[in-house]
């Protein structure tokens, strides 16, 4: 049950909600006063056990969604067949069944639970605030994602939709700027909290929340309106832990500060039993076992991202003889629960979502078909380099109208998804492109054009000399052999730079403004925002692509003989298809039948005759009509075998009549074999191929390419990079585990 305070909001009490005072003494004497005040004798075991169950980074994948499967996911039990995956219906069956399994548990949520699916953009985070809600949380914490829509609505979304505890113990907050439509209104000390105090059957337990502020550049540089001074996470996490330690049994993080971070935490505090933690979207399974300051070990668990899992992990507590520190975890197991189309929903976040859902298909055609994509197409390169979707961008940037500059760039890291081999829809641009982020235009001399580049470079190479912009009109080399890295052949338009030329530049209002590093662009005075969302130039840019069909007349191929005509109706009917599964699968004859004769729809009369069999099975060894591409042509290729094997004889002397036939006059339902036999699925899958094989000779054929626009030169010696060829890792996967090792401000 959560209180409730007069205005309707959560009460936060005494113990929990933020005091805003010039010294921590103060707050530490009148918070560790009323938490002994709180103290009632408790009987525990000596041995006992307790479950955290754990998500991050739902980046609003509140919905089931298709993806391709990387083998990381794979090995952690997430299948392709098993595809659509997440959605939080699903993780909300999880969670409470976990729950019910577990006896003592508590669940933690480590952030980001904003921005990256078109739901977000709709409604501005209600839908995920309110779906946390209805979970139940014992602790969340704040993540950078969650300022996407500016301070006051994370205020304003939290305060009338959020009832649970919102932790971040290492922000202090200023005297606020507030929010104009109501002046008097809450503020981030009004539905934020350092920590949060539960008790599970007798055993108490502090969760201390960390904020992320390594992607919130504005709040470390300078003056900044979203109303936070970041503080020393290590000392603001010991001080709180340092206050609870004496009145609870044990001390867990949820962070958002990501993987590099929550260890160097560890390291550097005493008396915290586990953390869990988010931001990099890694999985780590085993837990990481980290040393504190004092020796102690301290379980790290981080859960994944985009609702594919729930992490649970289960704790065995043992006495201890400290009485300052009176339990301890002394041995652990984990699993990664991974959500995909085998479970079911859980029934109160269905009709939780289903109002949105309506109305997000209602504003948004999602299933709009953009492009065909013959093979998948990667946002990164296989080499470290440009990649085939980055270069897409990049040029779709730099090519818009009335944008025209010399050179475009783009970071690796916001593009957030590959191109599947398929359908290229709406729905897909809004999962690659989450943030609604707008072409900025500026203008450089050569030396900052160089230092723009050396940026790149030196954080390219704690990264494996992987690059972290994608670019057009302009290449150059990343030398990661040198330290620090800079890089060398710069060449724009083809031309070498010149240290005082100015040139023209096109990229993100996010990198304008400094992010992903680049902070020597933030104090560009020439810079000009075009308010063109980087999805839509994408989009148009891609309308200009070549058909499939036009592709396959360059080579010499025409309608009849182009796979890649083939392969996109063969993919489009079958994505048009889809919703054809909930269409009935019986036809007027068989509904009929089943009323009057339902023994004859059983699988022992086939509806198939002994003559249909025998002209089937030799029309389709006389003719290879399969291999043909128009289903009018394939039509009229049975025909034709069809006619001939009926011409040869072959097939004489077969029963026309099938047994399902036979059956149904026997059993007086002769009448229903007049009734059409097409079923409502069958129609529906039909006209489903009629309108692939007619798109498919006009929607634009996407094909992309590394083109070497961005080299590497490596060190001589064996070193991070050369991991990238080792273990089967593709791309993504390398640049991922990247992330998570090399951390460093991380655009996640």
């Amino acid at each position: 049950m959560v209180m409730r305070a007069t205005d309707g909001r959560p009460a936060l009490g005494p113990c929990s909600r933020p005091i805003l005072v010039a010294g921590f003494t103060v707050l530490a004497l009148l918070l560790a006063g009323c938490a002994i005040q709180e103290g009632q004798p408790r009987e525990l075991p000596d041995a006992l056990s307790l479950t955290i169950l754990h998500t991050s980074d739902w980046h609003s994948r509140l919905l089931p969604y298709d993806m391709d499967v990387v083998r990381t996911d794979q090995n952690l039990g997430l299948l392709p067949e098993n595809a659509p995956f997440g959605g939080v219906a699903r993780l909300a069956h999880v969670i409470e069944r976990e729950r019910a399994n577990a006896g003592r548990s508590i669940y933690l949520d480590s952030g980001d639970c904003f921005q990256g699916a078109p739901i977000f953009n709709l409604f501005r985070g209600e839908v995920e605030i309110r779906a946390m809600s209805l979970l139940r949380p014992d602790g969340v914490a704040l993540g950078n994602h969650e300022f996407d829509e500016g301070t006051a609505r994370l205020v304003e979304v939290l305060h009338e939709f959020g009832d649970f505890p919102m932790l971040a113990a290492n922000y202090r907050y200023r005297p606020p700027t507030r929010d104009p439509r109501d002046p008097e209104g809450p503020w981030l000390d009004h539905v934020l909290r350092p920590f949060n105090v539960v008790e599970k059957d007798g055993l108490r337990i502090a969760i201390i929340g960390v904020g992320n502020f390594s992607s919130l550049s504005s709040i470390t540089f300078g003056d900044n309106s979203m109303g936070i001074v970041p503080i020393n996470t290590v000392e603001a996490v010991q001080q709180y832990a340092d206050l609870l330690r004496p009145t609870v049994d044990l001390v867990v993080v949820t962070s958002h500060a990501g993987l590099a971070e929550d260890e160097f935490l560890i390291r550097n505090t005493r008396g915290i039993d586990v953390v869990m933690g988010g931001h990099l979207h890694v999985i780590l399974d085993p837990p990481r076992v980290i040393e504190d300051a004092e020796g102690e070990p301290v379980v790290l668990s981080h859960g994944g991202a985009f609702t594919k899992y729930v992490g649970r992990l289960d704790l065995a507590i043992e006495r201890s003889p400290d009485p300052i520190r009176p339990f301890r975890v002394v041995s652990h197991t984990y699993r990664a629960i991974p959500i995909d189309s085998r479970l079911p929903e859980w029934t109160p976040m269905v009709r939780l979502l289903e109002p949105y859902v309506m109305e997000m298909a209602r504003t948004l055609d999602l299933t709009r078909i953009i492009a065909y994509a013959p093979q998948r197409v990667m946002r990164f390169g296989a080499s470290g380099g440009d990649s085939p979707l980055g270069n897409i961008v990049s040029d779709s940037i730099r090519f818009r109208n009335r944008v025209e500059t010399q050179f475009a760039a783009t970071n690796s890291l916001g593009i957030r998804a590959d191109m599947p081999q398929g359908p290229v829809t709406l729905e897909q641009m809004y999962n690659v492109f989450p943030f609604p982020n707008s072409i900025t235009t500026l203008k450089m001399s050569g030396n900052e054009v160089q230092e723009f580049l050396n940026v790149n470079a030196r954080r390219s190479s704690g990264r494996g000399c992987a690059t972290q912009l994608q670019v057009s009109g302009i290449s150059f080399t990343m030398d990661c052999s040198v330290s620090p890295a800079v890089a060398t052949d710069i060449l724009i338009d083809g031309e070498s730079l010149y240290a005082n030329r100015f040139y023209t530049l096109a990229t993100n209002d996010y990198i304008s403004r400094g992010g992903s590093g680049f902070r020597l662009l933030q104090f560009n005075n020439t810079q000009q925002d075009t308010g063109v969302p980087i999805r839509d130039s994408t989009i148009d840019y891609m309308n200009q692509f070549p058909s499939c069909l036009s592709r396959c007349s360059d080579r010499g191929l025409d309608e009849d003989t182009c796979p890649l005509l083939a392969d996109c109706r063969r993919d489009l009917a079958a994505y048009n298809g889809r919703v054809c599964d909930g269409f009935e699968p019986l036809g007027d004859r068989e509904h009929c039948i089943r009323d009057q004769a339902p023994r004859c729809l059983s699988a022992e009369f086939s509806s198939e005759s002994l003559l249909e069999r025998c002209i089937r099975t030799a029309a389709d060894a006389a003719e290879g009509c399969d291999g043909l591409f128009r289903r009018a042509d394939r039509e009229a290729c049975v025909e034709r075998a069809r006619d001939a094997v009926l011409d040869s004889g072959v097939c004489d002397g077969r029963d026309p009549v099938s047994p399902r036939e036979a059956c149904a006059r026997e059993r007086g339902a002769e009448a229903c074999l007049a009734l059409a036999a097409e079923s409502p699925r069958d129609r529906c899958r039909r006209r489903a191929a009629d309108d692939a094989e007619e798109i498919c000779l006009t929607v634009p054929c996407l094909v992309g390419e590394s083109e070497g626009r961005i080299s590497r030169r490596l060190p001589t010696n064996k070193s991070l990079w050369e991991l990238e060829h080792q273990g089967g890792m593709d791309a993504a996967e390398f640049m991922d585990w990247i992330q998570a090792e090399y951390n460093d401000e991380a655009c996640y």
